[in-house]
């Protein structure tokens, strides 16, 4: 483990209470804004098969108000699956080809 890993762990556990979500989620590497997610309690699937439609998965995350960070962390990691931001992984290439460009 890491010396700046090991101070982020040992600053969370040793913190106010309202610390423990933060380390659970530090532990379960699972970015903080995802407990403001639209779709945390949403029905849709997010990992639509082939020739199934992501207009569900896309409907929720145009009211989510962390769907900036969520694009980006997709994006960051290469998630080539899912709906991710508002996107599917087709929408995402077709950025990234952009940018390139």
């Amino acid at each position: 483990m890491s010396v700046v890993v090991h101070e982020e762990l040992v600053a969370l556990m040793t913190g106010p209470d309202d610390h423990l979500s933060l380390l659970e989620e530090f532990l379960a590497d699972r970015p903080p804004w995802r407990r403001h997610a639209a779709c945390a309690d949403a029905d849709e699937s997010f990992l639509p098969e082939l020739g199934q439609s992501a207009q569900p998965a896309k409907r929720v995350c145009a009211t989510c108000p962390v769907k900036g960070p969520c694009l980006d962390y997709a994006v960051s990691l290469g998630l080539d699956h899912g709906v991710w931001g508002g996107t599917t992984p087709m929408e995402r290439r077709r950025a990234r080809s952009a940018t390139a460009a």
